[in-house]
């Protein structure tokens, strides 16, 4: 049980510093850890990403740093798409997720990498927004992109039982000059609807939990959540993403050699 009161405190640690990597490490760490395959991990991931998503979600409204109508665009499509990935987990092996999974850490990997730490990065922006009210002008084209964004999201939370936060920051920094507070909080919370989602759609479905492990997660990645809150101005970005990039690439190594 320590182990996953363990595993629980490090997501949420991560997730409230990066508003991304407590989800995609989930499953991984839980399949590491026990005998599960991920089907079966991926409802419990789903529950502590939901856990320390939702409370996070909760403080940035509080804050006014979560854009509601993107996350609620890209939530909406997200949840459509999630179905699919739900369809697909079923039809598809151990060893094909595992493999999928990995590439995806180490995808993920490469792209903190590159990032160098810096947390406001631009790309060419799809997503103008008001000077005065900071919302966003509602193009087209920005459209289109938060609803691809929110479906990829979506389906690979369904499929892999990951929070999607690792597409939804790179996205939102490329697409807008949001401020990094408000890209994690409208990350966490689109990530807190979907989860939402999926977790219900298992439940429903009589998908058969491990609350032995669901249970000690759940609770301790609320309070990382909290921690991750009092300190994350004190923390160097660009340290904090070498580190987090090589964990990525330690757990996707492990979980390789797990599959084989």
């Amino acid at each position: 049980m320590e182990i996953f009161l363990l595993i629980g405190l490090f997501l949420g640690i991560v997730m409230g510093l990066t508003g991304a990597g407590g989800g995609i490490l989930s499953v991984p760490l839980i399949v590491s850890f026990t005998q599960l395959s991920i089907i079966e991990a991926a409802p419990i991931g789903l529950m502590t990403v939901l856990s320390a998503s939702t409370v996070s979600a909760i403080l940035g409204l509080k804050q006014g740093h979560v854009r509601y109508r993107a996350a609620i665009l890209m939530s909406i499509f997200g949840i459509i798409f999630s179905a699919l990935g739900l369809w697909v987990v079923h039809q598809t092996s151990n060893h094909i997720l595992s493999t999928i999974f990995s590439i995806i850490l180490l995808w993920s990997a490469f792209n903190t990498l590159r990032s160098k730490g810096d947390l406001n990065h631009k790309g060419t922006m799809k997503c103008d927004q008001n000077q005065n009210t900071k919302r966003f002008i509602w193009t087209k084209k920005c459209s289109l992109f938060m609803i691809l964004t929110g479906s990829l999201t979506g389906f690979l939370s369904g499929m892999l039982g990951v929070g999607g936060g690792f597409i939804i920051v790179p996205a939102l920094r490329k697409l807008s000059s949001l401020t990094h507070q408000s890209i994690i909080a409208t990350s966490l919370t689109t990530i807190s609807i979907v989860s939402f989602f999926i977790v219900l759609t298992n439940s429903l479905t009589l998908q058969n939990i491990n609350w032995n492990i669901a249970l000690p997660s759940l609770v301790s990645s609320i309070a990382g959540i909290i921690i991750a809150k009092s300190i994350h101005k004190k923390l160097n970005a660009d340290i904090l993403n070498k580190i987090f990039a090589f964990l990525l690439i330690a757990v996707a190594l492990l979980l390789i050699s797990r599959s084989y």
